[in-house]
This record gives structure tokens, sequence and C-alpha cells, in this order.
């Protein structure tokens, strides 16, 4: 399957899992060198077991959508060792976009890892705060 076709079949499965007018969770941080990113997930409060979409946007210190980027999320839970949770962001309608699911009901954080070409990497960590039992 290509790069096209799965990013529509993303968006499409984005779209009908998250309804309009759906509670939000927000996250911001400012980039070292100017610009920010910004993580939102389709849910809040956040609950285990259940599909939440999720979008990154991210821009430069002029306020530029960058584009280009390699970017991975890491969820995690700061207060024991997990297996790996890192869904996969691609580019698509001017953000990241992928699918998180919280396996246990805790505090979580977000390591966003952003890679682009000519760069040293940038990693940009969120304190999601606590996901509860679904």
């Amino acid at each position: 399957m290509s790069v096209k076709w799965a990013n529509l079949l993303l968006l499409i499965v984005l779209l009908i899992v998250s309804p309009a007018g759906a509670e939000e969770s927000r996250f911001e941080q400012s980039l070292p060198a100017g610009g920010s990113a910004v993580l939102t997930l389709a849910a809040n409060p956040l609950e285990t077991m259940t599909e939440v979409p999720f979008r990154i946007v991210l821009t430069d210190a002029s306020g530029s959508a960058i584009t280009e980027a390699t970017v991975s999320l890491d969820l995690y839970m700061p207060a024991m060792p997990m297996p790996p949770n890192e869904p996969k962001a691609l580019w698509n309608n001017g953000a990241y976009h992928g699918l998180a699911i919280f396996t246990m009901a805790g505090e979580w954080r977000a390591l966003i890892k952003i890679g682009r070409s000519g760069q040293e990497p940038i990693e940009v960590d969120f304190n999601l705060g606590v996901v509860r039992m679904k």
C-alpha cells in the first residue's frame, strides 16, 4: 500500500473514531530553537484500552508549519518499566496524525521525537496526567 493511500485510510479512521464536538486533551511546549509542538489527543479524560486519535502540529520560530520532519511518539509511564508504546505519526492535512492506546491506568507521559534533515534531533516531553480505567 502506498504512503498516500495509507494516509488517506488513517484520515478516514480518525474522522470516524473522533466525532465532531468531542472533548480533547491539548498540550503545548516551545521548541529549543523557537516555535512550538502541540499534541492534541481526541479524548478528555484519557481512558485505558481505547484508541485515541492524536495530532501533532509543529511550527518553527517564524510560525511556519514544519512539514518535512520525521516524527515519532513514545508513550510511557514514568513510575514503571513498560513495553514500547510508539504509535506512528504520519503527515496529513497540516499535521502529523496517529492512534494512541494507553494500556494501564496511572500517570502517563508522551515523548515526541522530531528529526529534520541537517539538524540535530529534538525531543519534547509532555506530562499527560492520569489516564483512568475505562
